[in-house]
C-alpha cells in the first residue's frame, strides 16, 4: 500500500518550512526532515549523492508540478510490506549498532482502521506476542527527527490517505514555527523507545 498525493504534498510542504526555519536548503531538508529517503528503499545512510536521491533532486528542480514528480517517484522506487508473523508489525535488524528497529505496516483488511480503538485488542495481542513485558515496560517518548513513518503515520489513515483535520492543524502550526522546537511542537505525537538486554528476548521466546 502506497501512501496519498495529499500526503506526498504534506511533507514537501514542511520540507520548505524546515528550509526557512532552519536556515538550510530545500535539498537538504528534503533529505533529513523527510521520510522520502527511506521510502525509496535507499536505506537508512541519508546520503546526499546516492544515484538514486540525486536523480530523484533533478526530476524535483526540473519538474513543473514538483508534488506530482515526487509522488509519482515515490511510487516507483515505494517500500512494500508483506506479510510477516506479528500482524502488522515488522522489525529491521542493523549489524553496526546491534539493534533492532520496529515497524509498522498497515496490513489490517478489517475495514476499520488498523489503528482504530476496535483494532487495539489485536494490534496489543501482536506487540504482546512481539516482546517480553520488562522490554515493554521501558518505553519512554522519543523525538528520533523527521525521516521515519513511525512520526508521520498520525497524518494517514487506515488507507493511507491524509487525514484533513490533523493535517490542517498541522500546517497552521507550521505557518506559525520560528525554531527547530516549534517545527518539533508541530507534530501531536511523538513515538516511544525502548531498549533492554538481549538476554530478556532470549528468555522470551525459549532461546538457549
Amino acid at each position: 500500500m502506497e501512501w496519498s498525493r495529499a500526503f506526498t504534498e504534506l511533507i514537501l510542504d514542511f520540507a520548505a518550512r524546515v528550509a526557512a526555519v532552519d536556515g538550510i536548503s530545500l535539498d537538504a531538508a528534503l533529505l533529513t526532515a523527510t521520510p522520502l529517503y527511506p521510502n525509496f528503499k535507499l536505506g537508512m545512510a541519508f546520503d546526499a549523492s546516492q544515484p538514486v536521491w540525486q536523480e530523484y533532486l533533478v526530476g524535483f528542480h526540473d519538474a513543473a508540478d514538483p508534488v506530482a514528480w515526487t509522488h509519482a517517484f515515490y511510487i516507483a522506487h515505494a517500500r512494500h510490506y508483506h506479510p510477516h508473523p506479528f500482524g502488522c508489525f515488522e522489525y529491521h535488524y542493523d549489524p553496526e549498532t546491534r539493534t533492532a528497529g520496529l515497524h509498522f505496516g498497515n496490513l489490517d483488511t478489517s475495514g476499520l482502521g488498523a489503528l482504530s480503538r476496535e483494532r487495539r485488542p489485536e494490534r496489543m495481542r501482536e506487540l504482546r506476542a512481539l516482546f517480553p513485558p520488562e522490554y515493554v515496560a521501558t518505553a519512554t517518548p522519543t523525538r528520533p527527527g523527521f525521516t521515519f513513518l513511525d512520526v508521520w503515520g498520525q497524518f494517514l489513515d487506515g488507507h493511507w490517505d491524509l487525514r484533513p483535520e490533523p493535517a490542517h492543524a498541522f500546517r497552521a502550526s507550521l505557518e506559525r514555527a520560528q525554531s527547530r522546537a516549534d517545527l518539533e511542537a508541530s507534530f501531536p505525537f511523538w513515538p516511544l523507545g525502548v531498549r533492554g538486554r538481549i538476554q530478556l528476548h532470549y528468555d522470551f521466546y525459549g532461546i538457549e
